[in-house]
């Protein structure tokens, strides 16, 4: 099974919300190799992402249809990778944000103040060699092909959708890998950092959308 994710899109917490929830295994992407080839443009994106290379049909094949396991990748939207999707046919799901909001997400970890050198700031310190204007291109693109695909196998999830209604969303996605909502007692997505219990999702998207909301509801009012 396979979620393909625009970046900073809160895939890793419904990854491994998802994950829980069926009780499966997850993979949270796929580093390059030697033998990899990078893909024709989108050459920022692919400075910062390591795991954004080209895709066999076989590659994609194995990850689609595999039921004991969920992986989760930023596959870019190529030619070659939508139409070996459409070739494969097998249930997926893509999840999307409004490209602006991701961007955001990046320019808000230039400016977090880190206190030791860790995997973190290694990602920040490869971030400041990238030229913004540019990634935000690839990520505006990387979220127009993935809509304008519009494969009749995917079922597309909005950040938005998800972060209000996590548990219809999750269902949703359950649902179309073929599998039953179990019935929990209490639920919320998992953070992206650390799998222990249930968290609830505290990212600088919910209050925005928070704010978004209340906003609109005094206009309505």
């Amino acid at each position: 099974m396979l979620i393909i994710a625009q970046p900073k899109s809160a895939s890793t917490s419904l990854l491994k919300t998802l994950a829980m929830i069926l009780k499966l295994k997850y993979r949270n992407g796929l580093g390059k190799t030697e033998n990899n080839e990078l893909c024709e443009g989108f050459e920022e994106i692919q400075k910062y992402h390591g795991t954004t290379v080209k895709r066999s049909f076989r590659f994609l094949k194995n990850w689609i249809e595999k039921r004991d396991i969920i992986y989760k990748e930023h596959i870019l939207p190529t030619d070659e990778h939508i139409n070996y999707i459409k070739k494969i046919n097998k249930p997926i799901i893509i999840m999307l944000r409004n490209p602006e909001h991701s961007i955001d997400n990046y320019k808000r970890l230039l400016k977090d103040k880190l206190s030791e050198k860790n995997e973190a700031e290694l990602k920040r310190d490869v971030l400041k060699t990238i030229n913004m204007d540019l990634l935000e291109k690839d990520i505006k693109e990387f979220n127009r092909k993935w809509k304008e695909a519009d494969l009749k196998c995917a079922l597309y999830i909005d950040f938005d959708y998800l972060i209000m209604n996590p548990w219809h969303a999750c269902k949703r996605i359950v649902e179309h890998f073929g599998f039953k909502m179990p019935k929990l007692k209490k639920f919320a997505l998992l953070k992206a950092k650390g799998n222990h219990g249930y968290n609830t999702y505290t990212g600088i998207g919910l209050q925005r959308l928070l704010n978004k909301y209340k906003k609109e509801s005094n206009i309505n009012q």
